[in-house]
Formats: structure tokens, sequence, C-alpha cells
């Protein structure tokens, strides 16, 4: 169990992630590699809080 700061925190990680995945992308992506990455990161946020 983390904290609500804690949540906070990694909330604001993966969205400046993701942010940063949008930014980068050159507009070719892996369709099933990007949905896999957000996966990745919206699980991770889900299982920490």
């Amino acid at each position: 169990m983390i904290t609500p700061d804690q949540e906070i925190q990694l909330k604001q990680i993966a969205a400046q992630l993701t942010a940063s995945m949008l930014d980068n992308h050159s507009g070719d992506w892996d369709d099933q590699a990007t949905a896999k990455a957000f996966l990745t990161i919206y699980q991770a946020v889900k299982n920490a809080t």
C-alpha cells in the first residue's frame, strides 16, 4: 500500500511518461507495442494504489 502523496507522484510520473511517448513518436508506431506500453503504465499505477 502506498500513501496518497506517493499515489499522486506515481500518477504524475505516468502522465509525464505518457506525454513523453506521445511527444516523441514519429507517427510510425507499432500499435501492439504501444498498447502494451500504455497497459504496463496503467497496471503499474493501478496495482500501486
